[in-house]
């Protein structure tokens, strides 16, 4: 277990660092003026960030057994789709509804979260999210199949 999770924290530290890159190609702005690779670029600084706390635990472990969550490849490899998927749908569904959708993934596919559960905290991180950005920074974020008219 000690290498799958050195293995996958490996794994994801790349795709962090990748959707840093591309963040920043989009052009990250300030927090006062944030650009349109503002949110993706610090959502890769965020999964450097965990997989780095992980790699470090693992290496750390003296025991072989480590958590069962997040461990293996096809979890790993979900969450790479589901994030791809999002962010492929961020402009034609919308921020709060492509949000929403992979938070509820997440929160129940991989976590052990409830429905009841799953659904809250999905919901509650998408508007807080576009209450954070569109509201309180001023972000013009894509509105999708929520566009009334």
């Amino acid at each position: 277990m000690k290498n799958r999770n050195l293995l996958s924290s490996v794994a994801a530290a790349i795709f962090g660092a990748f959707v840093c890159i591309e963040g920043y190609l989009l052009e990250i702005g300030s927090l006062k003026d944030p650009g349109s690779g503002f949110i993706f670029f610090w959502l890769g600084f965020i999964i450097i960030a965990l997989s780095s706390v992980i790699f470090l635990q693992s290496l750390a472990s003296h025991s072989a057994v480590g958590p069962k969550r997040f461990t293996g490849i096809k979890q790993l490899i979900a969450i790479i789709l589901s994030l791809t998927l999002y962010a492929a749908a961020f402009e034609s569904v919308g921020f709060v509804v492509s949000t929403l959708l992979v938070m509820l993934f997440l929160f129940k596919a991989m976590g052990s979260q409830s429905w009841k559960t799953a659904v809250i905290a999905a919901f509650l991180s998408s508007i807080s999210a576009y209450l954070m950005f569109d509201v309180w920074l001023g972000c013009s974020l894509p509105v999708g199949i929520l566009r009334m008219g």
